[in-house]
């Protein structure tokens, strides 16, 4: 029970102060937050811990514990809701009014033939200058396409020798990408990069859901999918992106995220190897190195989204996201379990295993007091956060991973 109220909250940590941090770090200016944000997830997330650490002094967690937490969010989705509602804008207003006022639509006269007469001139030569700048545009292609040869033959001259070690390292992982996933932007489409992706991307697929290298389920599954695709692709594929170009976009990220949930699984494994080999305690590898490998997916999506200029969603979206799942995760777990095993002992505080809960009861106030902190700072800021804010966040976490680490070594050599 512990365990997973750590890595929760470790997942937490992390998202909620290096990636935080990480993304007011390159932001040039301080990022104005809503108050919507501060009010609305950090004071639901402090009252979810709050929560938490109620049912950890009742030493037991029911079912009605986990519906309360399931309320909680049921609350938010409903704050949200209101919030768009109130923020839309009205239907109609003076412009429909105006629009409402008309007769219809001005009637063809005859002080509009010279009009005419002047925007069908204007149409003729506009077609012209069209022409003409594609012929232009044609040349100028031509030259664009020899100098890139040029350019690319002197670079790949000038590469030195560590160019060359990350090409070579890089370049089967490009080709897996460009094999099993497609592309997102209408820029890179490719007809012939559609029709290879059939049978490689459609194998990922079965194998992320079936986690099987061959079976009889790529005959019952894989052939026939394959079959409808290419007999789909070669009847609408053309040269340009389709009409229906959404579709590739939707596979191509999911093909993303299920790229990054395999090479997080690895990283799990290699770190779960790293414990053993060091004699580290799970609790430790749960709520410190293992809650930032389950959190990376979220990591990397806020990390892009700053960079894209989004930074209010990146880092809401961090902050509800592991809200999400503390609430309805956590929430329906402890649900199933209650209602088919009883009810469950979650002896946090209990006096004869303080020091194995040690950690836990660590990563929990610190959450406390980074959601704390958060909110203060936010309304006596006036919603701004700068990177002073980032770097206390920083110094806030790498402290509590110091203690964890000074924790959990001291526990080793103890056991060893």
């Amino acid at each position: 029970m512990s365990y997973n109220i750590g890595a929760l909250y470790g997942a937490g940590l992390f998202v909620a102060a290096a990636v935080v941090s990480i993304c007011i770090f390159q932001s040039s200016e301080a990022i104005q937050y809503e108050k919507g944000i501060i009010y609305r997830d950090i004071g639901i997330y402090i009252l979810s811990t709050i929560a938490v650490i109620i049912f950890a002094v009742c030493s037991a967690i029911n079912w009605v514990a986990a519906v309360v937490l399931l309320l909680i969010y049921v609350g938010l989705v409903v704050v949200v809701l209101i919030q768009e509602k109130m923020q839309t804008p009205a239907q109609g207003g003076d412009d429909g009014n105006e629009l409402a006022g008309q007769d219809g639509p001005p009637k063809d006269d005859e002080d509009n033939k010279p009009v005419k007469g002047l925007t069908q001139a204007l149409l003729a030569v506009k077609k012209a200058t069209v022409q003409l700048v594609a012929v232009v545009s044609f040349g100028q292609f031509l030259k664009h396409k020899l100098t890139m040869k040029k350019e690319r033959k002197k670079k790949k001259e000038g590469r030195t020798l560590l160019e060359w070690f990350k090409l070579i390292v890089e370049m089967p992982v490009n080709w897996l990408f460009y094999l099993t996933a497609l592309p997102v932007e209408e820029d890179n489409y490719s007809r012939n990069r559609a029709l290879v992706w059939v049978p490689f991307g459609v194998y990922l697929w079965i194998w992320c859901f079936t986690k099987e290298w061959y079976g009889m389920i790529y005959l019952e599954v894989w052939l026939p999918l394959v079959i409808v695709l290419y007999a789909l692709f070669l009847t609408t594929l053309t040269q340009e992106a389709p009409r229906w170009f959404m579709f590739f976009t939707v596979v191509g990220v999911v093909a993303g995220l299920m790229y990054t949930y395999i090479f997080c699984g690895i990283l799990i494994d290699m770190l779960n190897t790293f414990g053993v080999l060091l004699c580290l305690d799970n609790t430790y590898l749960g709520l410190t190195i293992l809650a930032v490998g389950n959190a990376l997916p979220d990591a990397l999506t806020t990390v892009s989204l700053c960079a894209a200029g989004n930074a209010t969603m990146a880092i809401s979206g961090g902050y509800a996201g592991q809200l999400f799942g503390l609430l309805v995760g956590f929430g329906l777990s402890m649900l199933k379990v209650t209602l088919s095993q009883g009810t469950q002992t979650f002896d946090l505080f209990n006096p004869a295993s303080i020091n194995e809960n040690l950690l836990d009861l660590l990563v929990v106030f610190t959450a406390l007091i980074i959601l704390v902190f958060t909110f203060l700072w936010g309304v006596f800021n006036n919603f701004k956060m700068n990177r002073v804010f980032a770097t206390i966040m920083l110094i806030i976490y790498a402290c509590f991973f110091i203690a964890c680490t000074i924790v959990a070594l001291c526990k080793a050599v103890a056991n060893y």
